[in-house]
């Protein structure tokens, strides 16, 4: 059996290309209907996993940052607190880099 872990918002960030994908195959739809010219929709799934990674990679690095929320008393150490928002123990900026390997093989399989 297969098992989703994550921490925080990691599972967001497996959803992020869905959402993407769906939204550019409406506007995709949409475009089609406003004209009579024919929709590409295989170009919409590369184009959606880069946009995917690009999102995964700012909003990933943005949100896995170390915060200071306090310092120490007696010695004057700030402390360190870091949000781990992970999926599947890897941290979600990571993912950006899965996501655009996604796209190249589409993109070569789409030209190629």
């Amino acid at each position: 059996m297969y098992v989703v872990k994550w921490t925080g918002l990691g599972l967001m960030f497996l959803l992020v290309p869905c959402v993407i994908i769906i939204v550019l195959s409406l506007l995709n739809y949409i475009f089609y209907i406003l004209t009579t010219g024919e929709a590409d929709t295989l170009i919409l799934f590369p184009i959606g996993l880069v946009a995917s990674s690009i999102l995964c990679w700012v909003i990933g690095g943005r949100i896995n940052k170390e915060k200071i929320v306090a310092s120490d008393d007696e010695a004057g150490t700030p402390i360190l607190v870091k949000n781990i928002h992970t999926l599947w123990g890897i941290p979600v900026q990571f993912f950006s880099a899965v996501y655009l390997f996604l796209a190249i093989l589409c993109f070569a399989a789409y030209f190629g």
